[in-house]
């Protein structure tokens, strides 16, 4: 499992192809799940940036978590995800060793 602090009072973790995500200090969670397994998670320091890397792909959120999409890399497993503070650099890197990186929030690599 996966665990982050950010900001103030907002938990996020990522377990299997799960992830949850409390804005209280752990106090309630909601659930959310992808279609495989997850890696790594990055979110932004106002969390309304999430990037999860999956055993085949990148998933982005750019609206808090609510909705995610794959993000326009190649199918791979991708075991690790960062970002800056604001979510507008981002780093990705596949089990192959290759690191993609995105200047404009994910949305091109």
């Amino acid at each position: 499992m996966i665990t982050l602090w950010l900001a103030d009072n907002v938990i996020a973790g990522a377990y299997a192809s799960f992830y949850q995500r409390s804005v209280n200090d752990g106090l309630s969670f909601s659930n959310g799940s992808l279609s495989t397994s997850t890696r790594g998670i990055s979110i932004s320091e106002t969390t309304k940036y999430i990037t999860i890397a999956t055993n085949s792909n990148v998933m982005l959120s750019s609206d808090f978590g609510q909705t995610f999409i794959a993000a326009p890399l190649p199918s791979a497993v991708y075991y690790c995800a960062s970002m800056s503070q604001n979510g507008k650099y981002q780093l990705v890197t596949q089990s192959s060793g290759d690191t993609y990186k995105s200047i404009d929030y994910g949305s091109t690599w």
